[in-house]
Order: C-alpha cells, then structure tokens, then sequence
C-alpha cells in the first residue's frame, strides 16, 4: 500500500449545534453540513490541531511484598483547536452569546457574559481532509468552545484560536480509504 499525503489545501473546517443522535448509516459531513446553523471556516483557517482523549498507564505503589501496580487512568478530554482569520465577531457568539444590534448604526455587539451550563450551546466540529480520491473525516460532537487569544502582528492580521472541548465518547473518525 502506497502512502497518502494529505496536504493543508486539502483541509477544510465545518462547525454547527451538536448533532442529537449521531447516524450510523449516513457520514459524519453529510450529517454537519445538513445541519440549517453549519458553518464553513475552511477559507480563514491557517492552523488546526486535534489532541487529547488518550488514556495513560502509571505505576501505582501499594503496601506488600510485589509493592506495585498498573493503573490506567481514564481518557482525558479531546482537544481540537484552530486557529483563523478574524473577520467579523461571529466567533464571539460561541462564548458569549448572540450579538445584538447598535440603536440605528451599521455595528453589531456581542457583550462579555459568562454562559454556562444550558445557555451555552454544545457545538460539533468536522475537519474533512479530502484529496480528491481519499477523505478522511475527525468529528467531536458536545463540544464546548473555550475563548482564544486574539492576536495583531504588526506584519500580520488578526486572528483568533478557537478550541472546542469534548468527552472521548463524543469523539469519531471515518474514512473511505481502502
């Protein structure tokens, strides 16, 4: 079997409300791009990353004669993480809630409050990387998206990163690769 390559043009990045019941006939982008609040982040995404929900195994030292053990400790949460251009404060509803508009000007705010629990919604993320022959779909459902740092270099743009965080449960891969 020959190697695949995937390269980041072949990357792109959707979101939407966490998907209720996740189908097992249907793919994981059928189902996030069927969803009537899917975003497309594909064209200000330059950086994404996907880690966490591994479980890992440590000595536990006990009292008798063998004196240890191994213990495995439980998954820890799945992180996947991207970075993008910032555009509008679109991104900004994800942790504060809807923006509202101001008296009668042009501009739209979101306010700094602090939602939690049912008044911040749960999010699904989809990064598909398809290079025309091969896609390969990561999907982490019930996820919560935690605020990044928003950055200006004084020869660059601004952007922001975006981490969504979810249970390992909520967390799939797929592919069409054979």
């Amino acid at each position: 079997m020959a190697t695949r390559i995937f390269y980041a043009p072949h990357a792109k990045v959707w979101t939407c409300t966490a998907i209720g019941t996740v189908s097992s006939t249907l793919d994981l982008k059928a189902q996030i791009v069927a969803a009537s609040d899917e975003k497309d982040w594909s064209g200000t995404v330059t950086d994404c990353s996907i880690s966490g929900g591994e479980n890992d195994v440590d000595t536990l030292h006990v009292f008798g004669p063998d004196g240890q053990l191994l213990e495995e400790s439980r998954a820890s949460l799945v992180e996947i993480e991207f970075t993008r251009v910032l555009d509008d404060i679109s991104v900004a509803q994800f942790y504060y809630g809807a923006e509202t508009s101001v008296g009668t000007t042009s501009f739209k705010r979101v306010s700094g409050t602090e939602l939690v629990g049912a008044a911040r919604p749960k999010e699904a993320v989809l990064i598909e990387i398809d290079d025309g022959t091969n896609k390969v779909h990561i999907f982490l459902n019930n996820s919560l998206c935690v605020p990044g740092d928003v950055t200006l270099a004084a020869d660059g743009h601004l952007e922001q990163t975006m981490t969504f965080k979810g249970l390992v449960k909520d967390y799939k891969w797929e592919d069409n690769i054979v």
